[in-house]
């Protein structure tokens, strides 16, 4: 573990610019636990929180602005989000002032998302702070190849703004250094606090079906309710639990057109004791999403023990073994989800051998201390003579 001599631990700050809890999606869980890992230990971690409140009232998302281009956005939802923007913006120029702050950690998506941060890389390098970006969008590979040319000049041009781009996995690597050969690229992992997913499994009489994440056609719900509408016509027994914010109304219309509502229950976001209650009910994790980064939903249940039936996007198959820790099906393929939900209904031994699995790979791979630990490797070499003093612990 990489930590700062205490006489250099409060000179170095560091500025998240993030969304952040109590708003519920991945880049906010990843935020929530970052804030409270290790990092905290070695520097002054201050926080530029993002979440825009007024587009997921009630749980449903007005708009999801990190995978929305503007011109999908309605004259309300986008007057809302600029307001929130401008309000941040000032913010943001409040704590450059009144704080002494070296490093900008921003943390992104695509589309919206990407054009706001656009802002603060540019104030940024202004005001002479090192960059970190952190890109957690799944969509950011369509984002970039459906822009045209001069847009791709000035997405690249933003990006070689950055001291520093951190990517979630092998496959994202790739693209980016495919558009930004010269450009230093780092792969970190998400992670999360393992502890309070750490339980026994056992069995239950009914195999429960589990998903948290966005509740939207992009994260394959429409799939996963079609396909169970056929394995109950077949006579299979389970539950689905449905977890998350999202396109709620246009989910409950689809259980009840395709009577499934016996047997499917959507819950909305969850937090805290309700979520990890969950996970313990859970027998089964499904992620049928089409577009990926790489999901914290996913890492928690591989934490909780459960076997993960997902798609082979982002850097999914990079933490998937096919029929070692999970199921894996290219995004839409009826076919292979149905085989793979059957499997696991048949076969409850399985699952648990699998979640075994699993809960060993998290530990071993996705605490979030050790997201921290290559943070700070990043923010030493930003800023050396800042931390000439570090003690690194073995």
């Amino acid at each position: 573990m990489l930590i700062l001599s205490r006489k250099n631990m409060m000179k170095l700050s560091v500025l998240h610019i993030s969304p952040a809890p109590p708003n519920v999606g991945g880049m906010e869980a990843f935020m929530g636990d970052l804030l409270q890992s290790s990092l905290k230990n070695s520097v002054r971690v201050l926080l530029l929180n993002l979440s825009k409140p007024g587009l997921q009232k009630g749980g449903k998302y007005a708009i999801h602005t990190g995978y929305t281009s503007l011109a999908e956005r309605g004259f309300r939802v986008s007057l809302i989000s600029y307001g929130y923007s401008i309000i941040f913006m000032f913010r943001f120029l409040r704590l450059l002032i009144i704080e002494s702050i070296q490093i900008l950690h921003i943390h992104t998506a695509s589309y919206t998302s990407f054009w706001e941060k656009c802002a603060y890389i540019l104030v940024g390098r202004l005001a002479g702070k090192k960059i970190v970006l952190h890109v957690h969008g799944a969509l950011y590979d369509q984002f970039y190849q459906s822009s045209s040319q001069l847009l791709q000049r000035i997405i690249r041009f933003f990006l070689n703004r950055c001291h520093a781009i951190i990517v979630l996995s092998p496959a994202w690597y790739q693209f980016f250094k495919r558009i930004l050969p010269r450009s230093p690229i780092t792969i970190i992992e998400n992670g999360i606090h393992l502890a309070p997913f750490q339980h026994e499994r056992r069995q239950h009489d009914l195999t429960n079906l589990f998903h948290i994440g966005e509740v939207s056609r992009r994260k394959g719900i429409d799939d996963v309710l079609k396909v169970l509408s056929e394995l109950r016509v077949e006579g299979f027994d389970f539950f689905f639990h449905i977890a998350g914010p999202g396109e709620l109304d246009l989910a409950e219309q689809k259980i009840k057109a395709l009577n499934l509502s016996p047997c499917v229950k959507l819950y909305g976001p969850v937090r805290g004791e309700q979520k990890l209650s969950l996970f313990k009910t859970a027998d089964v994790f499904i992620l049928a999403s089409y577009a990926e980064g790489l999901p914290i939903g996913l890492i928690e249940a591989m934490a909780a023990g459960l076997p993960v039936i997902s798609t082979t996007v982002g850097g999914i198959p990079d933490i998937v073994s096919q029929g070692v820790n999970g199921f894996l099906f290219d995004p839409g393929d009826l076919m292979q989800l149905k085989r793979h939900i059957k499997t696991c209904l048949q076969s409850a031994d399985l699952c648990l051998e699998i979640g075994q699995v699993n809960q060993k790979y998290a530990i071993e791979r996705f605490d979030i201390n050790r997201c921290a630990d290559q943070m700070l490797g990043i923010y030493a070499a930003l800023c050396p003579k800042m931390t000439t003093k570090m003690e690194f612990l073995r």
